[in-house]
């Protein structure tokens, strides 16, 4: 895991999830290509003039200039490069989008980057946007997704009927398939409740 030193930078990315404070502040929490997840607070974004507009929703793609201090990390302005539009059009992608960045949210350690998954995760979401059935659209994701990491349910599991992505964790446990098994168990127990 790398830190962030304190600077101004450019990073590339996607937001994934946006908060609001009730004094009208913002924090968006942002998936980047040279830093992985980190979350970036715009003080005062909601209020009065709009300074950052639509462009602090989560599905926006672009490049984003923030500024690092020794306590946190702030956001200076965004080139939105991909907002996804058609996605938001459709409640079923929209649904599927968002389950896709709880899914990196919580499995992706902080300021860890994760180039691969980033492009999964982009080019995943054109499908979505271009028509693609959502469902087809997921299986594409968490199948790119266990490549990328490493893990491949239907070849670890082979015993149990091959491409076997239905098992409950009690099932996976019982049967001590591995310990490279084990130590991804909540990534397979993700893809298992999505599929």
């Amino acid at each position: 895991m790398e830190n962030l030193n304190q600077g101004n930078r450019c990073v590339s990315g996607i937001i994934l999830k946006r908060s609001i404070t009730a004094e009208g502040g913002g924090s968006i929490f942002l998936f980047s290509r040279q830093h992985g997840t980190l979350w970036a607070s715009a003080p005062g974004c909601m209020r009065g003039k709009v300074r950052f507009g639509g462009s602090i929703e989560p599905l926006v793609f672009g490049r984003f200039q923030i500024y690092s201090s020794s306590s946190r990390t702030y956001l200076k302005s965004i080139d939105v490069k991909e907002d996804f539009w058609g996605i938001r059009k459709s409640p079923a992608s929209l649904q599927k989008a968002f389950r896709w960045f709880l899914f990196v949210s919580d499995l992706l350690p902080m300021l860890t980057p994760d180039n691969e998954l980033l492009k999964n995760l982009f080019w995943s979401l054109k499908l979505l946007e271009n028509g693609c059935h959502p469902e087809l659209a997921e299986h594409r994701f968490l199948r790119r997704w266990c490549g990328i990491w490493g893990v491949d349910p239907g070849t670890s599991l082979r015993s149990n009927g091959g491409d076997d992505w239905y098992l409950s964790m009690k099932e996976v446990a019982g049967e001590a398939l591995s310990v490279f098994l084990s130590e991804n168990a909540n990534m397979l127990r993700c893809i298992r409740e999505a599929l």
